[in-house]
């Protein structure tokens, strides 16, 4: 009787988890797709994180999130972070799009080095 039960439920009830995703496209400044950028989503209350990378197309999805306050960090080789809070419900599909604009180009870069002798002649005459 139980298993006949089971098959009258609507399917999509056990698809249903409570859990949210966070999903969208990461671009430069110039609208152009950032693939490979680093994505870390933290949940604030239990430091737990989620890290993803955007594909070819910009575009990330971090699935399985319980409902709560994140912070997301975006980042990317040359370009400068961009960081967002967002609150997400349970169930809810939440889009963020980051858009990352060239990071600081006034790195210094020191190479030193010494020279070091090979030969020393204590005097002017060779044997």
């Amino acid at each position: 009787m139980a298993a006949a039960v089971l098959f009258l439920l609507p399917i999509s009830l056990f698809g249903q988890s409570g859990a949210g995703t966070i999903q969208g496209t990461v671009q430069d400044a110039s609208g152009a797709a950032v693939p490979a950028a680093s994505i870390r989503i933290v949940n604030d209350a239990t430091a737990v994180a989620v890290e993803t990378v955007s594909n070819t197309g910009g575009f990330f999805s971090a699935p399985g999130l319980n409902a709560g306050k994140y912070t997301a960090t975006f980042s990317a080789p040359g370009l400068k972070k961009y960081e967002a809070a967002v609150t997400l419900a349970n169930g809810q599909v939440l889009v963020l799009n980051a858009v990352l604009t060239v990071g600081d180009t006034s790195e210094k870069i020191t190479v030193s080095g010494e020279t070091i002798q090979l030969a020393t002649y204590d005097s002017g005459t060779v044997k």
